[in-house]
């Protein structure tokens, strides 16, 4: 009969814990191990995954037209999924991801609207035990030069269910500017 209040104790004072501390913690446990966001408010929380941010990479010159920064997601419920979500701005976008540019492709994506913007998603065949391979990409175009890169290895969440998470506009803003070297 002890044990069985211990355990009950124990799982009350671990649900107190987690219900006093601030929201914007959850999922963002290594955050602080593997860097951090470039663009203050404009990466979202994705509950039980954890997240680390690479460092931006930017482009050369004092005004440089090309950067972006990836942050990757990873499940921390017990099966095998990583998404790296990449947030970029760069000129070649527009001929890259042009509808014709696309079509041409070896595996056209599927194109997309979400949220009042153009996105194409890509579904990629894996070999038999070879999970460590992008099995899903969604690219959303927020102009002709910024978008969103979700790329999906392992299984779980929809990527268009990810995407709807992210303010477009203020991704759209914070990309008007690179982020400090």
């Amino acid at each position: 009969m002890s044990r069985l209040f211990v355990t009950l104790g124990s799982a009350l004072l671990l649900v107190g814990i987690s219900v006093v501390m601030p929201p914007n913690t959850v999922g963002q446990g290594l955050a602080g191990q593997g860097g951090k966001p470039a663009w203050a408010d404009v990466f979202v929380s994705l509950g039980m995954y954890s997240v680390t941010y690479e460092k931006p990479m930017v482009g050369k010159g004092e005004k440089p037209q090309a950067y972006q920064q990836k942050a990757a997601y990873s499940w921390t419920g017990g099966r095998f999924e990583i998404i790296h979500v990449t947030l970029a701005r760069d000129p070649a976008f527009k001929d890259k991801y042009s509808t014709e540019a696309l079509k041409k492709g070896k595996n056209p994506p599927k194109e997309l609207e979400i949220n009042k913007k153009k996105a194409w998603e890509w579904k990629f065949d894996l070999e038999d035990g070879k999970f460590e391979k992008v099995a899903r990409r969604l690219v959303v175009l927020l102009d002709a030069d910024k978008a969103i890169i979700i790329e999906q290895i392992g299984a779980g969440l929809r990527l268009e269910d990810v995407a709807k998470k992210f303010d477009f506009s203020k991704v759209e803003k914070a990309l008007s500017n690179p982020p400090a070297k």
